[in-house]
């Protein structure tokens, strides 16, 4: 929606250089303008995309005035895109975002000291969809990527479908300038996405809110499918183009819930399995530009909340998690520590907090988080991050055995090696109060990721390895 967002700031600029005396000139400029077939020539012109704008309402002479729209629906590029709207055949591919219930709330008095007032900005349902192909094209990148050099003008409804086969058939004869200049610009440098000195004056939102947010993830590459249900608010938006370093932030709230699940072989058959539905609850300070460059570029810290009752993982085991790496069979066989048959997650048992830095789809946890599971508690240590889109993470993780499960567990040692021998694993394996800890580290593919011993056992595990020899090498011993 951001493109929609400079279409009104940048028309409105218009009042700001007209003056009070030019409003009416303005306003019949506007209302010529901001029609949905123009609306539609923008965003084709800006994106590799096919877009339908219905039910556009516009009351400029009020004040605050008003902006609405029916729908707006960004498809896959087809041959329809240079065609007026009203001559358009139905879309035949299914749209990769849909805005329902677009309205904005403007108030013009502000124009005049240098700045867009926009009082409300509401979309009452957004439904987005991307799918990743096996070798990782992905339809969002498509559809949101510079358009053809080549391009058809729209034309009007009285020159016909005609018209526009001719313009498609024989583009080099077109005439119209700005056609000619957006195609050669097209052809240099990819163009950035807007950034803060684009804007034509600064811009105060009081309120943006999408009260519905569908967004549906099919990734064939990694074999997930990751389904969203959210609610975003943004409250006290502030950007001055000219001060970007202390006119750049607004606060966000966002809730909902994530449904994600992984084609994996369970009892020698593929199966989607579920292996995450989790709701959160968050809200942070977000900076919508990067200050650097000026380009917008999101990031935000956020203070996030994983609802008791979610569900993480228990689908596989710790030893599964490790797949080819033998340290859960090695602990177990030359120790007695029986954890390989633990499951990886489960429900959890507590409201988990934790405070995360989000820049350039990355995550970034810079509190500790502690999740509670039936068996164990997680720790989720500080500098651990994940990235969805490009299925990769590293994190610091601590697990802690509860009674039942620490009790099995030095019984197994016992049992293993004597009494004797039990007091120096314990070292290894437990804190001052002789309390079970075990460091992790899981790190690689996201959907699949690899577990390996972390802390002061993992540290023991490689120096042995490395040197060869000692009572602990033989424990570790492959």
């Amino acid at each position: 929606m951001k493109k929609l967002t400079w279409i009104l700031i940048s028309l409105s600029g218009v009042l700001v250089l007209g003056g009070g005396g030019g409003w009416l000139l303005t306003k019949a400029w506007l209302e010529k303008t901001l029609t949905a077939d123009a609306i539609a020539e923008q965003l084709e012109n800006e994106w590799n995309c096919r877009v339908e704008v219905k039910g556009l309402s516009v009351r400029l002479a009020e004040n605050p005035a008003v902006i609405g729209l029916e729908e707006i629906r960004i498809s896959p590029r087809d041959e329809e895109v240079g065609k007026p709207l009203a001559q358009r055949k139905a879309a035949t591919a299914p749209g990769a975002v849909i805005a329902g219930g677009v309205w904005a709330t403007i108030r013009w008095s502000d124009l005049m000291r240098g700045r867009l007032h926009v009082e409300k900005f509401n979309i009452s349902h957004l439904w987005m969809r991307e799918e990743v192909t096996p070798d990782g094209k992905s339809l969002m990148e498509a559809v949101f990527s510079n358009p053809p050099a080549v391009r058809s003008p729209v034309v009007s409804s009285t020159e016909g479908a005609a018209s526009a086969s001719v313009a498609t058939a024989a583009p080099e004869a077109s005439t119209s300038s700005s056609s000619t200049s957006a195609e050669s610009a097209s052809e240099g440098q990819p163009k950035s996405s807007p950034g803060g000195s684009d804007m034509p004056l600064g811009l105060v939102v009081d309120e943006f809110e999408v009260s519905k947010i569908e967004g549906h993830v099919l990734n064939r590459q990694s074999k997930t499918r990751t389904a969203l249900n959210a609610r975003l608010r943004l409250n006290g938006i502030d950007v001055d183009p000219s001060d970007l370093a202390h006119h750049n932030r607004c606060i966000a709230e966002l809730s909902g819930d994530i449904d994600h699940s992984v084609r994996m072989k369970v009892k020698d058959e593929i199966q989607e399995v579920r292996v995450a539905k989790f709701a959160f609850d968050g809200k942070g300070t977000l900076e919508p530009f990067d200050v650097a460059t000026g380009e917008m570029n999101p990031a935000a810290v956020i203070s996030m909340v994983l609802k008791k009752g979610s569900q993480f993982g228990g689908v596989s085991t710790l030893g599964q998690a490790a797949g080819k790496d033998k340290t859960f069979t090695n602990i177990k066989k030359n120790l007695g520590i029986d954890i390989d048959d633990v499951k990886v997650g489960g429900t959890l048992q507590n409201d988990a907090t934790t405070e995360m830095r989000l820049a350039n789809g990355r995550v970034e946890f810079v509190k500790e988080m502690r999740a509670e599971f039936e068996d164990y508690v997680v720790v989720l240590r500080p500098g651990s991050w994940l990235n969805g889109a490009a299925d990769d993470h590293e994190m610091s993780l601590q697990l802690i055995p509860a009674d039942a499960l620490a009790t099995t567990i030095k019984q197994g040692i016992t049992t293993k090696l004597g009494d004797g021998l039990t007091k120096t694993v314990l070292s290894i394996f437990a804190d001052k109060e002789g309390r079970l800890i075990f460091d992790f580290v899981s790190a690689e593919r996201l959907s699949k990721p690899k577990l390996k011993l972390g802390g002061q056992a993992g540290a023991i595990e490689q120096m042995f390895k490395g040197i060869g020899g000692g009572l602990l090498d033989q424990l570790f011993k492959n």
